[in-house]
């Protein structure tokens, strides 16, 4: 998994004497650079701005040593908004996702760009963090505030920040950057109060819309392919292979991610977040959403519709949490996810890191564990959650569970329809644990 720095650094642009952002749509023919309109303009004979011919645009990557990007395809500005994009040719596939979401008040945001002051330096990149404010929102951005001690206010303050305009804002989330704005300029020149202006990245949908390019929603979001590799890693390859064209099946499916996120919102996670949009670069959570998909499209093909699926295993994935007893303890903790649990229902769980201990916990077991819950925490003195005897009979597996039951099977002498036949019957017994 690359550092946050490596991401930071993978994303950031040099825009002439700006910056900008690097963003994949759903294209492998183009890729888009986020930036701000004043980097784009010139002055004319009259002392007047207007926007550069594209060839004159100069796009830089890493540390600006190197030849710019070259072939640049076009460029709009927003009709109102000091933004801009630039369609430049595809940069090729990457592991690193990048989504964007809204930030909410006291986000810790990072902006990063090519402050000019650095130009002599062999280092020629920066961040500045900072801290969502909110006193200022609307549609179009909100306000954010430095974080104290990061640089000097003073009558530099316009002279420091020079270069980061149209540089990325963004948020460390569990590890990954999430898009948070673009930086087009200090709020008050001064640099009074330490305030700054960011714009929302869905602003920029309305510009694409003009190019009849496609809006700033990643492909990995839009199909399942991206992870159809990832998944089911730990079954021996040649078990995957007999039913590979199940994973298939999902992949070309109606089910997308975005459409789980959608119907999921801030339930796909535990604990709740506090913005799912923020979650959505979690390659994990998706992976297991494709298991979870690929065990029911083989279990009951018939029953493929998305509202089906989510209802039959509800999953939640921790970024934090691996053991299960700790995973029921951070499902029953919130009264949301507690009042979703169905009698005799199984509920599923998946993790960054693989399973810790127990995969599966019958309904029995889970009876037993409910009621250590129900004591008063040792750090808050509060209730961790109502009356244990009100939460309905529930068994729990973690993702593993499946990968794991899958691989221990005996297959040796069978044809692959026989081995199918097996795996199908090791998830039906699996999907019938809560019964």
């Amino acid at each position: 998994m690359p550092t946050i720095e490596e991401q930071l650094r993978y994303f950031a642009v040099k825009v002439n004497n700006g910056s900008g952002c690097l963003f994949q749509p759903d294209s492998k023919e183009y890729t888009y650079v986020l930036t701000v309109k004043h980097n784009l303009e010139i002055k004319n004979e009259n002392q007047e701005n207007v926007l550069m011919p594209l060839e004159e645009i100069k796009i830089f990557r890493g540390n600006v040593d190197e030849k710019p990007i070259s072939g640049l395809i076009t460029y709009e500005t927003h009709d109102i908004l000091d933004l801009a994009l630039i369609v430049i040719p595809y940069i090729g596939d990457s592991e690193m996702i990048l989504t964007h979401s809204t930030s909410v008040t006291e986000d810790k945001l990072i902006l990063y760009g090519y402050p000019q002051r650095l130009s002599d330096l062999e280092e020629k990149r920066e961040n500045v963090r900072c801290i969502c404010d909110m006193q200022r929102e609307d549609e179009l951005g909100t306000e954010i505030r430095t974080e104290q001690g990061q640089h000097t206010w003073d009558i530099n303050t316009q002279k420091s920040m020079l270069g980061f305009s149209g540089c990325g804002v963004f948020a460390d989330i569990n590890g990954t950057i999430v898009l948070k704005g673009i930086f087009p300029e200090i709020k008050d020149p001064s640099g009074a109060n330490n305030k700054l202006v960011s714009f929302y990245i869905s602003n920029f949908n309305s510009i694409a819309d003009k190019l009849t390019r496609k809006q700033l929603l990643p492909s990995n979001l839009l199909s399942f392919q991206s992870y159809a590799s990832k998944a089911f890693k730990r079954v021996n390859p040649g078990l995957k292979g007999i039913f590979y064209s199940n994973i298939e099946q999902v992949v070309n499916g109606g089910i997308s991610p975005i459409a789980i996120a959608e119907r999921n919102k801030d339930t796909l996670t535990i604990p709740i977040s506090k913005n799912y949009l923020d979650d959505l670069s979690q390659s994990k959570l998706w992976e297991a959403w494709l298991e979870l998909l690929t065990v029911l499209n083989i279990a009951i093909p018939e029953k493929q519709d998305l509202e089906c699926c989510c209802s039959k295993v509800p999953l939640y994935f921790s970024a934090n949490e691996n053991h299960i007893k700790r995973l029921i303890k951070l499902l029953l903790s919130d009264s949301t996810l507690r009042s979703q649990i169905k009698k005799d229902s199984l509920i599923a769980f998946s993790s960054d890191e693989t399973s810790g201990g127990k995969e599966y916990l019958s309904k029995e077991e889970v009876k037993r564990i409910v009621p250590d819950l129900n004591r008063p925490d040792f750090y808050n003195d509060k209730m961790m959650i109502g009356n244990a005897t009100q939460v309905p009979g529930f068994s729990c597996i973690h993702m593993d569970h499946f990968s794991t039951k899958i691989d221990q099977l005996d297959v040796d002498d069978l044809q692959p329809e026989q081995i199918l036949d097996l795996i199908k019957q090791e998830i039906i017994n699996i999907l019938n644990y809560a019964s």
